[in-house]
């Protein structure tokens, strides 16, 4: 049944209807400064989806509704190639983030994603192994088969910030065969996974299971331009915790005291040792012409382990040879060690990067005077083994008279004992030079003191402030503590 409303409930006054439209445009009003506001947060979060800076570095994404999945690095998109390289990667389907199909295509393309390539996800760098070859140890000659050989003892430390493990499933083997590895990577999170790395091998001579690929050797003229005499690329090792090599790492606990068939690996501060006993540890240098050569040992070499960094994979003994009478002269040692590089004082060494040059005494280096050419001269040693052996900038005249360089190559001498002493230096290491080589340093004419911007301008013992300072290089200007800079008298300009 029809209801009739009484006609005095739809009379309104003119008073009632302007309270009822200014509420209803109040309301329209808060509605649209809401939209507004959605709308501009939308458009910013969409103009930061599509800046490549706002995605993480080793983040791993695939677009709404497409089941590709793509790792980001420096703002590029790397596709994985198959599910087959997903797995071996030991990536895992709860870490991929799904964004929109518009900000994966904004984009660039960057190399694909496959089983081998070593990716590195945000959270594990700091967790990764680095490993790290010493140089060679124990070398002789021997003889094999009526072949003349060189054995020696290999090592290598990790030196990261976690440890190197690798697993696989239980086999059991009586001849050489191959079982895949996976490394196992941990991640800050918590989470971890493990990629494919390589292979267990069965090693019947040796008795127990070893990793493939863990270390390579080569024997090269020291002149050469890369030409290898003698090689073994790919040395398989059982990994293990044989020596502590780094007992002040808070991790330098021995965790891999045995190699077994489903887990080895070294523990962060300790090294695993191959004995020039072994077989296999040796090259083969018969009826090698006497001269002087390279031995390279290099950790890790086809890059199949992930690390936090592959540069210091190389150490080098340099040493004159003629295996047909016995000799083997070692003329210097290079390892991406702080500390443990060696070379007779005087010998010349030349960064492979950038061809600087500088001079060895007691172990450290001295820039080589600037202004000579230095493209030819001296041992060619990998920068990351430059750069870990300490500095001396200490030298003398043959009337004892001291002088310090900076690291540009410009000598300064101490205005008082006060000064020199201040630095803690050892007399045993400053480095007697002739005066026709201390020439060759430019006298240094402005220095700073550590902390400030202000530049002197020194003469003898006395300094005044540089007002104008375009002119000067960095390069010409020592930076000096307190006490020294105090030793100088300040003079008006």
């Amino acid at each position: 049944m029809l209801k009739i409303m009484d006609s005095n409930k739809l009379t309104m006054t003119p008073s009632k209807i302007e309270r009822v439209k200014a509420k209803y445009i109040v309301r329209f009003v808060l509605g649209l400064v809401v939209s507004v506001i959605l709308i501009n947060n939308l458009a910013e979060v969409l103009s930061n989806s599509r800046n490549k800076s706002f995605y993480l570095t080793a983040d791993l994404v695939r677009a709404i509704g497409d089941t590709r999945v793509y790792y980001l690095e420096e703002g590029k998109k790397r596709w994985v190639e198959s599910f087959e390289s997903f797995q071996a990667q030991g990536f895992s389907w709860d870490a991929v983030r799904t964004i929109a199909p518009e900000e994966l295509m904004s984009l660039p393309e960057g190399d694909k994603i496959t089983s081998a390539s070593p990716v590195i996800l945000a959270g594990e760098e700091t967790r990764l192994p680095d490993l790290v070859p010493l140089s060679a140890e124990e070398i002789q000659y021997d003889t094999l088969n009526g072949r003349k050989i060189l054995r020696f003892t290999s090592v290598f430390l990790n030196q990261g910030g976690g440890f190197l493990e690798v697993v696989a499933k239980p086999l059991t083997l009586s001849t050489d065969a191959l079982k895949e590895v996976f490394q196992r990577v941990v991640n800050t999170n918590g989470t971890e996974r493990l990629r494919l790395t390589g292979y267990f091998l069965w090693h019947a001579m040796h008795g127990h299971y070893h990793v493939t690929n863990v270390m390579g050797y080569m024997l090269e003229p020291a002149d050469s331009k890369g030409t290898v005499i003698s090689a073994k690329e790919k040395v398989s090792f059982c990994l293990r915790d044989d020596r502590i090599e780094n007992s002040s790492v808070s991790a330098a606990t021995r965790t891999f005291s045995t190699c077994t068939s489903t887990r080895q690996g070294v523990s962060v501060g300790w090294a695993d040792v191959y004995s020039y006993s072994l077989p296999d540890q040796y090259l083969d240098v018969h009826g090698l012409t006497p001269a002087t050569y390279r031995l390279l040992l290099d950790s890790n070499p086809k890059g199949s382990i992930l690390e936090n960094r592959l540069d210091n994979n190389r150490s080098i003994v340099i040493a004159y040879m003629d295996p047909a009478n016995n000799i083997f002269n070692v003329l210097g040692k290079a390892v991406p060690l702080p500390g443990f590089s060696s070379f007779p004082d005087g010998t010349t060494i030349r960064s492979q990067s950038d061809n600087v040059a500088y001079v060895m005494f007691h172990n450290k280096k001295r820039l080589f005077p600037p202004g000579i050419s230095t493209t030819t001269r001296g041992i060619v040693l990998p920068n990351s083994i430059i750069e870990t052996i300490f500095t001396n900038n200490l030298i003398k005249n043959s009337n004892g008279v001291i002088y310090a360089l900076n690291d540009k190559g410009y000598r300064r001498l101490f205005p008082s004992p006060d000064a020199y002493n201040s630095y803690g230096f050892n007399f045993a290491d400053i480095a007697l030079i002739s005066e026709h080589e201390l020439v060759l340093y430019p006298e240094a004419k402005y220095i700073r003191q550590t902390g400030s911007d202000i530049i002197y301008e020194i003469s003898g013992n006395t300094k005044k402030i540089v007002n104008n300072i375009s002119a000067i290089s960095p390069d010409m200007v020592h930076v000096i503590n307190i006490i020294d800079f105090n030793s100088y008298t300040t003079v008006a300009n």
